[in-house]
Parts: structure tokens; sequence; C-alpha cells
């Protein structure tokens, strides 16, 4: 009877330990299941601030979004703004300029310049310790525009159209003018439009005329413009310029009279270029 109790007694032990174990186990389940499912909130919320900066360099333009980071990427050129801090999550930024092409380096082919944006979100896992750091990296590119536009105007101005040889439209100072610097071969085309202020008519003939040519770099195109006076105080123009090799260039817009009479000066006037990749 004795035996039979003590075997009893040894089963219920057995028991005790058997649930104790499953319940120590079951409760360290929890525990870790909890602190990963806090760290991987973490994790995506750190996910979330480098998006959200990845986003706000990618609305950039190519032309606006500079080259630069942060201290942790240890770069020379260093921008304050590409770093910062939200909810405890550190981020850092870092923008290089580079190029992809058969062209790099000096070969013949294209060379097609490009910016990479690296962000990275620096966050700290649980349960909190000096190793429990951990990254988030992000990577993107802003490619370099396939077309360009730029354009500029000119309000009305004593500035009275010569005779005699091509003079700038506009004054020194401000003229109808545009520099250029593209990092590859382009195709240019030349829209500009004239309006002309006839202040003085007397002796301008109906067949007097103001010429208008568009000049690159000095050199002028072989189109040119020639309105009447009279009839036609509007000017418009339209040139393409094939293969503009890269670097920087002028490119501006000159006019010039063909009689000395009468007094005609600048009332508006307009410059657009619109740049697209040359052929090959």
């Amino acid at each position: 009877m004795l035996n039979k109790k003590a075997i009893n007694l040894i089963e219920i032990l057995v028991c005790l330990v058997i649930i104790g174990l499953g319940v120590t186990v079951s409760m360290r389940i929890m525990v870790n299941g909890k602190i990963f499912c806090k760290n991987s909130e973490i994790k995506s919320d750190a996910m979330r601030v480098a998006s959200l900066q990845m986003e706000r360099l990618l609305a950039q333009s190519y032309d606006t979004l500079k080259t630069g980071c942060s201290d942790f990427f240890g770069c020379d050129d260093i921008i304050n703004y590409y770093s910062g801090s939200e909810n405890g999550i550190s981020w850092d930024v870092s923008v290089e300029q580079k190029e992809e092409g058969d062209g790099c380096g000096g070969l013949s082919g294209k060379c097609i310049p490009y910016k990479e944006i690296t962000t990275t979100a620096l966050y700290r896992e649980e349960p909190l310790s000096a190793d429990k750091y951990r990254r988030v990296y992000l990577k993107n590119i802003v490619s370099y525009p396939y077309i360009h536009i730029k354009q500029m105007s000119l309000n009305a101005v004593d500035d009275f159209v010569g005779a005699g040889g091509y003079t700038v439209v506009g004054d020194s100072a401000d003229s109808l003018r545009i520099e250029i610097d593209y990092p590859i071969k382009k195709n240019i085309i030349v829209l500009y439009n004239i309006a002309l202020d006839v202040e003085d008519s007397s002796g301008i003939q109906p067949v007097d005329t103001i010429f208008t040519k568009c000049f690159m770099d000095g050199y002028g195109k072989n189109v040119v413009t020639r309105t009447p006076i009279i009839t036609q105080p509007l000017i418009n123009n339209m040139i393409e310029i094939h293969n503009v090799e890269p670097g920087e260039h002028v490119i501006e817009v000159k006019w010039y009279k063909d009689t000395t009479q009468g007094s005609i000066n600048l009332k508006k006037a307009n410059l657009i270029l619109i740049a697209f990749e040359g052929d090959k």
C-alpha cells in the first residue's frame, strides 16, 4: 500500500515538473514573441523614416538635387539637412554624382550622368543594449533628364534697334541670351518672339524690315527672319541646332533694321530653349 502511494506521489511530482516546464517555455515564447513583434515594429518605423527621406529627395529635379552627405557618410561636402532624427530613429542621406555608358572616361559613345541617393535609418532593438543597433539602407537614382527647357523674358526698355549690323536684343546687362552647360551632346530648338514699339514711323517705307538671327558662341545660324516694320511689328522664329557638343555655350538673339529712318524699340521679348539628347 505504501509503495502504491509513493508511486502516485512521484507521478504527481513529475506532472508538476512537466507543467512547470511547459509554463516556463510558454512564457518564454510569449516574451520572445512580444520582443520580436516590437522589434519588427521598430524596424518597420525605421523603414518608413528612410523611405520618407528617399521620397523627399526623389521629388527634386536633377538640377536642384545637391550632391553631398551627412557626417555619417564621412564625405567632404557635408550638408546639414541630410541628417536628422524622428521618434528616436536617426537618419542620414548621401547623394553622389555618377555616370554610366560607353563614353565615360573619355571614350567614344555616350556617357549619361545620374545621381545616386542612399538613405539610412539607425534604430535600436529590444532588449536595449550597446550592441543592439541596426540600420536600414535604401538606394535609388535620379536620372539625367532627356529634355531640358530654359526660358527668359525681356520687358520694355529704351533700346532702339540700330542699323547697319547685328546688335543684341536688350542691352549689355540684360539681353535676350541664355547660357547652357550640358554634360552630353544635345539637339536644341530655339524659339523666340519679339514685340516692337514703333515710336516714330517717319520715313519708314513698307519694304523696310528688321532682321533677327540666332547666334551660338558668337556664330550666327543660317535661319534669318525678315519682318516688315510697319505691317508686322511682331517677330517669331524657330530654329534647330543639332549635335551641340558638351560644355558651356551661349545662345542669344540679335537684330538690326535696314533703314536709318524712324524710331523703333523693344516692347517685349521671350526666348525659349528646348534641349534633348543629340545623335550619337
